[in-house]
């Protein structure tokens, strides 16, 4: 499959815009080239907001986030796909973008968008999909030695960079198989 060019925004719930505190729950992803417009957000699990947001009534999530989604189906003039959680555009590919534009635009609401990135695809559908695990569901952070690795990664770097390396090895006497 052709490879192209997609546009996204993560969706950010933001309740008290004092603190800029806010917690990631969808992705929207448009590709102009294919008139693709899909979304996707977290509809089911809410404990991440509530252990995030502990004093905030559960009900307003809810609330904004059913407000969310009708303007999602009121700019695209479509109705959204429960199953798939997308939408095909079949107009304009410019004029889908100026929508998509006006979407993520920055607003001081419960609801907003961070900047949008650009990513290349072959099937947006699964990009849409790999977004929103990595972004909403945090999939990259699943393993447990996932800081450790990183922070080892960060010093071995360094270390590299600052021509420190070959004083530091592994001594094969430390630690076991586990």
């Amino acid at each position: 499959m052709k490879e192209i060019v997609c546009n996204y925004a993560i969706a950010r719930f933001r309740p008290y815009r004092e603190t800029g505190e806010f917690a990631n729950v969808g992705v929207v992803l448009i590709c102009p080239q294919l008139d693709y417009f899909g979304y996707t957000f977290e509809t089911r699990k809410h404990k991440r907001i509530t252990d995030f947001f502990p004093e905030l009534d559960l009900e307003i999530f809810k609330a904004g986030l059913s407000g969310q989604l009708k303007e999602l189906n009121r700019i695209t003039g479509r109705e959204h796909d429960e199953h798939l959680n997308q939408l095909v555009l079949r107009e304009e590919s410019q004029a889908s973008l100026v929508r998509f534009r006006e979407l993520v635009r920055p607003r001081e609401t419960l609801f907003n968008f961070g900047e949008t990135g650009t990513v290349i695809a072959t099937d947006p559908r699964a990009k849409l999909k790999e977004l929103f695990d990595y972004y909403v569901k945090r999939q990259f952070a699943t393993d447990r030695e996932y800081q450790e690795v990183i922070m080892r990664k960060s010093l071995a770097d360094f270390l590299r960079r600052v021509e420190l390396d070959k004083y530091y090895k592994p001594d094969p006497r430390i630690g076991d198989e586990d």
